[in-house]
């Protein structure tokens, strides 16, 4: 039950190809795209979205890393979404919509949808909560995206009840949290192999130290005994293990060159820190990251304080900015910096 081709009357089964929607972060679509590789055909790639040719069990996307959502995506060649209701189409987004709730347990849903207070579909709910014993809610679970694309009109239907973004292990959070999908983005720029020391700088919730998939030796400090709480209930329930202690970014706890990979998602001067003080917090942090790095440390960076950062960067002489990214994260458009120590002379 996928996207429909010319032969529309036929409800597709299990082991069709199924035509999905992809939505992810803009500027993560290189490791969307790595990601996606062994799972089907890609194409339409758009700055936060593509589609995915797939075939096989639909549960497998759940555990996506770098996306946000997954959409089993329907065509209707109709005039104007009141046609849906039509018997043949009608029939085939229930089927397609019965296929999803196999997958994953939903109580109820919504639609989304320009003009979705109109009685056409008010009407479009009636029958889709009647057909699926689903209550139509406000916030319902299953979201059912309707829009028109050129002359058809596509329903989407989420395959999650919330977004892969939001993810299981996540039960507690902090001001400014980091989103996850970016969080294994960061990680993925670094290489990170299983023998590496990794520490979490600032580690806030802990995001960082869960997604990264390598490496086993993992440390995550903060200066908030509330912020280590929040991490230690989502590292357990990630069941991840990581040393988590109290310590500040501008004394760190560590030896002369004893540390692979620090990482941080430095305070924007936004949800957390202030902007007046992030130069010299900036200045510290590389500072001391230099200090307890070892000769092939990588240094990974997320911040939208870009002038601040590039500035400071000029003036030092042991960090080189080996690859950057911009993202999206939270309405800003942040960089993720990896840096490598510079040879010395």
């Amino acid at each position: 039950m996928a996207r429909t081709t010319k032969n529309k009357s036929k409800i597709k089964r299990a082991s069709a190809n199924y035509e999905l929607e992809v939505e992810f972060l803009a500027g993560l679509d290189k490791f969307v795209k790595k990601e996606l590789k062994r799972y089907g055909h890609i194409s339409q790639v758009k700055k936060n979205s593509l589609i995915l040719s797939y075939s096989g069990d639909l549960r497998r996307l759940k555990d996506l890393k770098t996306v946000v959502a997954v959409y089993l995506l329907n065509d209707f060649e109709i005039p104007r979404p009141k046609a849906i209701l039509g018997q043949e189409n009608f029939t085939r987004l229930i089927a397609n919509i019965r296929l999803v709730l196999e997958q994953n347990q939903f109580k109820s849903f919504r639609i989304n949808a320009a003009g979705r207070d109109s009685s056409v579909y008010k009407r479009i709910a009636q029958e889709i909560a009647k057909a699926t014993k689903l209550k139509h809610k406000e916030d319902g679970e299953l979201l059912l995206r309707f829009r028109k694309e050129k002359n058809i009109w596509q329903v989407l239907i989420r395959l999650s009840p919330k977004t892969l973004a939001a993810r299981d292990w996540r039960v507690c959070n902090m001001p400014g949290g980091l989103n996850a999908t970016v969080a294994y983005a960061i990680n993925a720029m670094a290489n990170i192999e299983t023998s590496d020391y990794y520490v979490n700088a600032m580690c806030g919730s802990g995001t960082l130290l869960i997604e990264n998939n390598r490496a086993k030796k993992l440390l995550g400090f903060d200066n908030s005994e509330k912020a280590l709480e929040c991490a230690k209930a989502n590292l357990e329930k990630s069941h991840t293990t990581a040393k988590l202690i109290l310590a500040d970014a501008s004394k760190m706890p560590f030896k002369d060159n004893s540390v692979d990979i620090i990482a941080a998602d430095l305070p924007w001067g936004d949800a957390v820190g202030k902007h007046s003080e992030n130069a010299s917090l900036y200045t510290e942090f590389l500072q001391e990251s230099a200090r307890a790095s070892s000769r092939q440390a990588r240094l990974l960076i997320l911040t939208h304080e870009i002038k601040i950062f590039k500035n400071l960067i000029k003036k030092q002489n042991t960090w080189q900015i080996s690859k950057e990214l911009q993202v999206y994260h939270g309405g800003h458009y942040p960089k993720i910096y990896l840096l490598q120590k510079l040879r010395a002379k």
